[in-house]
């Protein structure tokens, strides 16, 4: 399988609207909770498509987002030039 635009606009028509801002900022607590103790705490995200989730953690944390999706990762850059993605 290819996961390519296609494969986005077809299975994942309106991604914005599948990640809301209310469930991404209920993961980014989450995160923020469990690097409570850290001064510069890393992040991997596995599978992380547009990036949204990484987007929304500040420039005090590593970033990284990791997606078999090329053009997924294309977008995320877009989106996020402060995190890594590959």
């Amino acid at each position: 399988m290819t996961f390519d635009q296609a494969y986005f606009e077809s299975q994942y028509r309106d991604y914005e609207r599948q990640n809301p801002i209310r469930k991404l900022a209920f993961y980014r607590k989450l995160a923020e909770m469990a690097a409570a103790d850290r001064n510069r705490p890393r992040i991997l995200d596995i599978g992380c498509a547009y990036g949204l989730f990484l987007a929304q953690l500040d420039d005090g944390w590593e970033r990284y987002g990791e997606d078999a999706s090329e053009y997924a990762i294309q977008k995320a850059r877009e989106r996020s030039s402060s995190v890594r993605f590959d």
